[in-house]
């Protein structure tokens, strides 16, 4: 997917690499965790690069590494937590946006 026209060229393609890194880690475990796609690759389509109660695990690890993950946190490199129930109503999957 080229980069939309609301993302920076270098984000978005931090965003495509993370995207990129993040399955051959832990997809499977998210997948059977119940992860959906917006968890992981959610974006506001509004503000796709802006909106972080919009943003999935994903779009927010801007080149960090998930260290663990359960059914409703992802834990990143820099001890924070990502919680997947915090994603705001409306987020979409990022090829979604134009």
């Amino acid at each position: 997917m080229p980069c939309p026209s609301s993302y920076a060229p270098q984000r978005w393609a931090q965003l495509v690499d993370d995207g990129g890194r993040f399955p051959d880690a832990w997809g499977r475990q998210a997948a059977a965790l119940g992860w959906m796609a917006v968890d992981v690759l959610g974006v506001s389509p509004d503000a796709p690069e802006s909106r972080y109660d919009g943003m999935g695990l994903v779009p927010l690890l801007t080149g960090r590494m998930v260290c663990a993950i359960t059914a409703s946190t992802a834990r990143i490199e820099n001890g924070g937590t990502f919680y997947r129930q915090n994603i705001a109503a409306g987020a979409v999957a990022v090829w979604k946006i134009g």
